[in-house]
């Protein structure tokens, strides 16, 4: 049996202390970097969470910035739609007018014959005559009328393009329903000549 000296048990009581004594702190140590690794973590949580709802705060005013432009851009659209129909003009013909106005509307409505069974509408507006026409400005528009509401002028629709392209007026569709444009015409005309108290809207 081996004896031990006091020295021994000593440095033994040592060694086990010294061993507690790291086991402990690198108990507490452990703990405290798990604490402060949740705490981190949360904190990274909680600021992707805080930038998450800027992120959708702005995007929403964005959008809201966006819908009340478009709404006043549509709004003001419309103002200057109504405020061109709705421009009082002369609706006597001008014989001078009429004189230039007569053989360049014989030349197109023969134009229009031509291209008759095309669906394009370039085909009757992409040509010297028609331009020429609509160059007539306002003072042509009686002139147009009087073609226009004929009843034995063939393909005499087309004066519906002359009418928008002078007065300015720009179409919301690319297709067109020649009925419906023709009563809108024939009663802005009646308002026109005072046969109608209030303007009709374009809304072709």
């Amino acid at each position: 049996m081996n004896n031990i000296g006091p020295s021994e048990k000593l440095i033994d009581a040592q060694l086990l202390f010294r061993n507690r004594f790291y086991y402990n702190l690198k108990s507490i140590l452990d703990l405290c970097i798990s604490a402060l690794c949740k705490e981190f973590v949360k904190a990274i949580i909680m600021k992707i969470n805080h930038m998450v709802i800027i992120s959708i705060s702005v995007l929403a005013i964005v959008f809201l910035i966006h819908l009340t432009s478009n709404c006043s851009s549509a709004a003001e659209v419309k103002g200057q739609i109504d405020s061109k129909q709705s421009k009082k003009i002369k609706t006597e013909i001008d014989s001078k007018i009429k004189e230039k106005f007569d053989p360049l509307a014989l030349s197109w409505e023969s134009h229009n014959c031509s291209v008759r069974a095309s669906s394009n509408s370039k085909d009757r507006t992409d040509c010297p005559e028609y331009r020429a026409i609509v160059l007539l400005g306002e003072p042509a528009i009686p002139c147009i009328m009087e073609r226009y509401l004929k009843q034995n002028i063939p393909d005499n629709e087309w004066y519906q393009f002359a009418l928008t392209d002078i007065i300015g007026i720009k179409r919301n569709s690319t297709s067109f329903n020649f009925d419906q444009e023709k009563k809108f015409w024939t009663d802005w005309w009646d308002w026109q000549q005072g046969k109608l108290a209030t303007c009709p809207s374009f809304v072709f």
